[in-house]
């Protein structure tokens, strides 16, 4: 199988990256300017990789549109008449691409299958026959004559079909002489019948189900129990103290927040599965491989939302600059759950200033915001803000925090740290709490 070229601008190598991962794990070769061989020169490099891969991939995004390196990909490609696969990422299509189909990402997300068959349709070796020992080629067939057989094996399916199901139809239709009685939704009354399948193994991830949601009535339920956060006023972010300080947690700096509510406790398995029926795992853990679409979507059906960025660690660290929810003091396996899950409901000994469990350890958790890597610098400049949210209809990755059962404990389960990855992700280590703003 020949290589795959990724052609893309180095502000969204971690898209790029993500697709190339995606892409390994399907088969596929791919060339990814990771590195240059010793003597080689990047455009040497590129040229000749472009040169022999099998197809291109173009990530289009606004910048991408700006960048050199990326145009010159491009026409170097149509001159070498490669099979090109455009992905809308951002922005709008590429003006020597628009003749070219596109797949559109804009939300984030990885292409569909459709995407991978044809790509692998494109980099698949021609089919050969061995005539005295030696691969030959076997010619096409002309598109005359490839229609005109389409067309005979398709009226010979036809026939082959049509004349039994036409049978079957005449002897449903004389059973069905008098109307049958009304049956119940399928959804919502299961069957005698029915068996549960058994739950899917941890590390798999479950099969997305289009049910639909219902809007579960939880009011009156223990786990979702709300705390309220008074207003109030702190220093968000980090000081560089030691290697442990990431640079999107600086520069620390001032934030006012207004009353607010938020969960307790992270949203259970039990809890979530009234939404999406189709949803797995032990009642009273965490509710784990839910996208950040489908964890706001939860929230709102109970006219929540996801609690912002700076709600949340301010929920985690109160007024006194808390390192951790329960203090200063690092985290162990008596304070934080790691490296092994554990009920929402536990840990109580290590609850966060205002009340809330498991801020740090058990899983991460999404919140609303969208992940800028200077929006600290920015806001800083700024002055003093309130009630931020970093939002937009072009965001490409969302933030989660807090830390998971699987996090390195001393560093990434600090009340300060900043994750990201793409809204669709559905990981075992993220799962998400609702809140909602006070009434006065």
């Amino acid at each position: 199988m020949a290589s795959i070229f990724i052609s893309y601008c180095h502000v969204d190598q971690l898209y790029a990256r993500r697709l190339a991962d995606a892409l390994a794990k399907k088969g596929f070769e791919i060339w990814f300017d990771l590195r240059v061989n010793p003597g080689r020169k990047w455009s040497q490099e590129i040229e000749a990789n472009l040169d022999n891969c099998g197809a291109v991939i173009v990530v289009m995004t606004s910048a991408a549109r700006q960048s050199k390196w990326v145009e010159n990909e491009v026409l170097r490609a149509l001159r070498r008449k490669k099979d090109i696969f455009p992905l809308l990422l951002e922005g709008e299509q590429f003006f020597p691409l628009e003749s070219t189909h596109h797949h559109d990402v804009r939300d984030g997300r990885l292409p569909g299958p459709d995407f991978y068959q044809s790509l692998s349709h494109a980099v698949a070796p021609a089919p050969s026959v061995s005539i005295d020992g030696k691969a030959h080629s076997l010619p096409e067939i002309p598109s005359e004559r490839a229609s005109v057989t389409r067309k005979r094996l398709t009226w010979l399916a036809g026939v082959a079909v049509g004349v039994p199901a036409l049978v079957l139809y005449m002897t449903w239709a004389w059973a069905r002489r008098r109307p049958a009685e009304p049956t119940a939704d399928p959804l919502l009354v299961p069957s005698a019948s029915a068996t549960l399948s058994p739950p899917a193994p941890v590390d798999s991830v479950p099969p997305v189900v289009s049910a639909r949601p219902v809007a579960p009535p939880l009011a009156s339920s223990p786990l979702l129990e709300l705390v309220e956060v008074p207003a109030g006023e702190f220093w968000m972010g980090a000081i560089v103290i030691d290697g442990n300080t990431y640079d999107d947690e600086i520069p620390r700096h001032r934030v006012k927040v207004s009353r607010f509510l938020i969960g307790k406790r992270e949203v259970s398995n039990a809890e979530y599965r009234q939404f999406q029926r189709a949803h797995i795992g032990e009642g009273d853990q965490a509710a784990t491989r839910v996208s950040w679409f489908e964890a706001k979507r939860f929230c709102e059906s109970l006219g929540m939302r996801l609690p912002t960025e700076a709600e949340w660690e301010y929920a985690a660290r109160g007024t006194d600059g808390r390192q951790y929810p329960w203090g200063r003091e690092p985290p162990d396996p008596q304070r934080a759950a790691y490296p092994h899950r554990a009920p929402v409901d536990s840990y109580r000994q290590s609850a966060g200033p205002f009340g809330t469990l498991h801020q740090a350890g058990n899983v991460a958790e999404w919140v609303a915001d969208c992940y800028e890597a200077n929006a600290y610098k920015d806001d800083a400049e700024k002055g003093q803000l309130v009630d931020p949210l970093h939002d937009s209809r072009a965001c490409l990755y969302r933030v989660y925090r807090g830390g998971s059962f699987n996090s390195e404990p001393g560093t990434m389960l600090r009340s300060m740290v900043r994750s990201f990855t793409l809204p669709d992700e559905r990981s075992k280590f993220i799962g998400f709490r609702c809140a909602r703003t006070s009434r006065p």
